[in-house]
């Protein structure tokens, strides 16, 4: 019986256990061996991945290698980075190779990409970055008990643990008394806007915002796990001047590659489509981007009063509006003054709020003042689920595990299920409209902002864990992107980041 056979067996037995430290480190304390076989990269890996939410970014999954190197070392203040070369790492399909272990399908899928590619709520994988898992692209040293351990200190950073300092100390100094703690930069407030910012979305590293006067802004956000990040921060990279006639109320946008589509929504009661360039794709190393423009494609009228949502999925355009209609149109052939496929009265008063199905499926959640939410199929325009009889919406966020949420115009945050049983209802202390909630079940916190200037951080059991106050400003919209909230703050937005000077910080979805 060969070494490389009995490590195997007991690999194999180690990725029986659960998937926790508490699992692994009951293995170290058996003997010598089974304490080196709880440190395998692959055992840390199946960790990592088993918890909800955790994954990397789509363009950098493929391309990490486990190494048994740390980069650095968690000092008794946080995290302090080392310079030391990683040892020499292989690849996922050469380490199963060595030693051939029967895995499930999914953590090999993520692991390697070789078997069929992750579902599309993780967001990871060859097949959901278009990558070639082949491509000549330069491979990253993971330790994988550092990458855990790196984003549960991030998960405790959004629930309200505050931001990690870091010290003056060089990296291989231990910190002294003498060190100065130093918070990374992680909150920035842009004023590029004239007017009221009433609407943002941050998504694949740009983010835009809406305002009332009249324009719209395209922000290119600094690479992650970067000094770019603290020095530079967000930049602006082009101004729409005059897209509307009147304030830009709503809006959504997908890039794809080196461009994009964005639909915008204003209170001159009609949508416009355009066609994005996102030039050079990212700052550069002095923080400039160049080379981003938009293009307008078409005007979208019909609506009687203002266009308050909008939303784009890959086959279809979403406007609804104040005039208590939603009106939904086949994205391929958008032009002036096109028809609908659907005008939909699903409302009986004006019509508040808009969100896709987070699944990817082609439904809408909407959210009105006449106390009705309803889930709408947006290719025949039925309505397949709703409640009623609440009290005035105002906001409304369709969550991965199926809850839907509603803020309140005396605001309160409602949580229901898609068939409309009650589940959470957060009581608004002053009693001032919620203009936006969003959920995250992965990370288990609900997050809502509005009249009140303030944006709240809740536990899905409805416990307030953290508070921005934004400076006496309403916060008209929010919007979040893997590590990155941001917030449209009277004619402010604050962008804030978390995992700031923490390692692999970069590499997380």
């Amino acid at each position: 019986m060969t070494i490389l056979y009995i490590v195997t067996v007991l690999l194999q037995i180690a990725l029986e256990l659960p998937a926790t430290p508490g699992a692994l480190h009951a293995l170290t304390l058996t003997s010598r061996r089974l304490h080196g076989i709880a440190q395998a990269p692959i055992v840390w890996a199946r960790v990592f991945y088993a918890v909800p939410g955790h994954r990397l970014r789509a363009d950098v999954a493929h391309r990490v290698v486990a190494t048994a190197t740390p980069p650095g070392r968690w000092g008794h203040s946080g995290w302090v980075a080392g310079d030391a070369a990683p040892a020499p790492a292989w690849s996922w399909r050469e380490w199963l190779a060595r030693f051939p272990l029967a895995l499930p399908a999914r953590l090999r899928a993520l692991l390697t990409g070789e078997s069929e590619a992750a579902p599309a709520a993780t967001g990871v994988g060859p097949a959901a970055s278009g990558l070639d898992a082949n491509a000549d692209a330069e491979t990253i040293p993971v330790h994988y008990p550092t990458l855990y351990r790196s984003r549960l200190a991030i998960g405790a950073e959004m629930r309200a643990q505050g931001p990690h300092a870091r010290f003056d100390a060089e990296p291989d100094d231990e910190p002294t008394e003498d060190d100065v703690p130093v918070a990374p930069r992680h909150v920035w407030r842009m004023d590029a806007h004239a007017g009221y910012v009433y609407a943002v979305v941050l998504r694949s590293g740009w983010a835009i915002t809406g305002s009332r006067d009249t324009s719209f802004k395209v922000w290119c956000m600094p690479p992650l796990g970067t000094h770019m990040e603290s020095e530079y921060g967000p930049v602006l990279a082009y101004t729409e001047e005059a897209a509307h006639e009147g304030s830009v109320l709503a809006l959504d946008f997908e890039r794809t590659g080196g461009t994009g589509f964005l639909v915008t929504g204003s209170s001159d009661a009609t949508a416009c489509c355009w066609r994005l360039d996102f030039g050079a794709g990212a700052q550069d190393a002095r923080g400039d981007v160049a080379g981003v423009s938009a293009t307008k494609v078409a005007t979208l009228r019909g609506h009687a009063r203002r266009v308050a949502a909008v939303a784009l999925t890959p086959r279809f355009v979403v406007t609804g509006s104040h005039d208590n209609t939603i009106r939904i149109y086949a994205r391929d052939s958008v032009a002036d003054d096109a028809a609908p496929l659907h005008v939909l009265a699903t409302h009986a008063d004006p019509l508040s709020a808009m969100c896709l199905d987070p699944s990817g499926g082609e439904r809408l959640a909407t959210a009105g003042i006449d106390g009705k939410w309803a889930i709408l199929d947006l290719a025949t325009g039925a309505e397949v689920a709703a409640g009623t009889g609440g009290p005035k919406y105002t906001c409304v966020q369709w969550a991965g595990d199926g809850t839907v949420a509603c803020g309140t115009v005396d605001g309160q945050v409602l949580l229901f299920g898609e068939d409309g049983s009650p589940q959470l209802t957060i009581p608004g202390e002053l009693r001032r409209p919620v203009r936006a909630v969003l959920v995250d079940t992965a990370a288990r916190i609900i997050l809502s902002a509005g009249h009140d200037q303030r944006a709240h951080v809740w536990d899905l059991g409805g416990r307030r864990l953290r508070t921005y106050d934004f400076q006496t400003h309403t916060v008209y919209a929010m919007s979040r992107d893997g590590l990155r909230l941001a917030c449209a703050a009277g004619t402010s937005v604050w962008f804030i980041t978390y995992g700031v000077g923490l390692p692999y910080a970069g590499l997380f979805a």
